[in-house]
């Protein structure tokens, strides 16, 4: 695997700088060196053989289309970017009075490098594609296609399966974005992930591997789960109560946490859509309410999946109107407790190890903040939805 971390002082794949270096060097017909942030050569040594490295007489930045080259004022460094990544830095023997050339080169570099991505961007297969349609654009794909396309890779969609998605924590910035090389090892990344996420199922639930896994962007995986010979309330209650046990195979120093979202169950085409769409709507609810590292079943998630479905502006209003003054962290995290705990102030108290009478003062001044009662099951509710709705939107004060 080819390194690439997209920072000051990268390792740039030798097969890019080749070529930028091969094909630089045709137009300009001058000595021409790539080097990394800290001036380190990459590829043309043989142009410099009596240089060991270059210093910059500054740190290369996006305001800047030169840099001087310390104990070498014949030479010029250009500094080399994608998508405002810093790569490489081309030293060659201009001036950096030479702005149109060098400007030139810069040009000349930047095309190169998106030809080249272009050339070598990895092809989705056939289950990445299917399943990101049927996660992301479901209205897109009709019954007959899915049909035959489930077919042609010779899954049965009539057995009864199920549909659970994986969000490996920090995968595409770590490996697709850092760890892995700008585009070559991307499609070798995602299959070998994804290998190892069947290996991971099948080490721990060995009956019915017939299975298909599908990329679908970003940290996400989708699994549909062959179920012909399983239970599916047995399959659930397993994969909750062991979930660090069937996921700890794919963390890593890089993927410290595995959050599943599992739909419900499917024996026909039209249940294995609703399958996949109920699992990414339990993993973004499940994590987003309360957190990665865990399972999340659709019909263990009780109304949230209805309560957070639709009209996201009317509960975001509702949030900022009962909780918006509420800016004391030890009043919001009394109040998430006392909802918590069955509006009983005994156990709320002994939760946050206080007096009762400090339970009691600080529901008072939840009222008078908010003019809601959390003692009171119809405010209480208000108050719980409003709450619910801020973690969901991502805008919690704690």
């Amino acid at each position: 695997m080819v390194n690439l971390k997209l920072s000051a002082g990268s390792v740039f794949p030798p097969v890019l700088a080749t070529y930028l270096h091969t094909r630089i060097k045709k137009v300009i017909s001058q000595p021409l060196v790539l080097t990394d942030w800290q001036g380190r050569i990459i590829v043309g040594r043989e142009d410099f053989p009596k240089v060991r490295g270059f210093q910059y007489s500054a740190t290369p930045s996006l305001d800047t289309l030169t840099v001087g080259v310390k104990e070498h004022p014949e030479l010029v460094g250009i500094p080399l970017y994608w998508e405002d990544k810093p790569l490489v830095v081309v030293v060659t023997p201009f001036k950096e009075s030479e702005q149109q050339l060098n400007a030139a080169i810069s040009s000349l570099a930047e095309l190169l490098i998106q030809q080249f991505i272009q050339e070598h961007r990895p092809k989705p297969d056939a289950i990445d594609l299917l399943f990101t349609r049927i996660v992301h654009r479901p209205s897109t794909i009709d019954k007959e296609e899915l049909d035959y396309q489930l077919a042609a890779l010779g899954y049965q969609s009539e057995l009864a399966s199920c549909a659970f998605i994986l969000e490996l924590e920090n995968f595409s910035h770590s490996y697709l974005e850092d760890a892995g090389s700008l585009i070559l090892e991307k499609g070798n990344l995602i299959a070998n992930k994804k290998k190892d996420i069947e290996a991971a199922i099948n080490g721990f639930f060995t009956k019915n591997q017939n299975n298909l896994i599908g990329y679908v962007g970003k940290d996400h995986f989708l699994v549909i789960k062959d179920l012909s010979q399983n239970d599916f309330e047995r399959f659930k209650s397993l994969l909750i109560r062991h979930h660090k046990e069937v996921t700890g195979p794919l963390c890593n120093v890089n993927i410290k946490e595995v959050t599943i979202g599992l739909g419900t169950l499917s024996v026909s085409l039209r249940d294995l859509t609703t399958s996949a769409q109920t699992a990414w709507q339990s993993l973004m609810i499940g994590r987003k309410v309360f957190g990665p590292g865990k399972v999340y079943a659709y019909d263990r998630l009780g109304v949230l999946p209805v309560i957070l479905g639709s009209q996201a502006e009317e509960k975001r209003s509702l949030a900022h109107r009962l909780l918006d003054e509420l800016q004391e962290a030890d009043l919001i995290e009394t109040m998430q407790v006392f909802l918590a705990a069955d509006l009983n102030l005994t156990k709320t108290a002994d939760k946050l190890a206080v007096h009762r009478n400090t339970i009691i003062y600080r529901l008072n001044r939840i009222e008078d903040i908010t003019g809601k009662d959390p003692r009171r099951l119809p405010n209480a509710l208000e108050l719980y939805l409003a709450d619910l709705f801020l973690r969901y939107y991502q805008e919690s004060k704690v």
